[in-house]
């Protein structure tokens, strides 16, 4: 019999990244929610409603974006570091650790970047 699934057992780390991604998640969902019903309540116009409600929502999924990204990889680098207890070559396992710090900075400077364009 498989024993059930706690995140309890999991290290400390694995949970604050986690709980970082919910977070994140739950900051998108209460700012669409109050900004939608505010916006929608207001007195403008409906196209103006809408222009303003399609940029909130584009300006909360990139931050969203972003934050769940940096907390997937510290995840992620948390899951390799954890793999140096199977055994495996040093030198394998830091030459994956650079790689994944390098792909951790070029993810958010992707976005940066994407953000930054659409902005100007």
């Amino acid at each position: 019999m498989v024993p059930p699934f706690s995140p309890l057992a999991l290290p400390p780390r694995f949970v604050a990244c986690w709980a970082a991604q919910l977070r994140s998640c739950q900051s998108f969902v209460r700012s669409q929610c109050f900004f939608t019903g505010r916006v929608l309540l207001g007195p403008a116009s409906w196209p103006d409603k809408l222009g303003r409600l399609g940029r909130r929502h584009y300006a909360d999924t990139l931050a969203w974006a972003y934050d769940c990204t940096d907390a997937g990889c510290r995840l992620h680098h948390e899951a390799l570091v954890s793999l140096s207890g199977l055994g495996l070559p040093d030198d394998w396992l830091a030459l994956w650790l650079r790689f994944d710090e390098r792909r951790h900075r070029a993810l958010l400077a992707g976005y940066l970047a994407g953000v930054r364009t659409t902005l100007h």
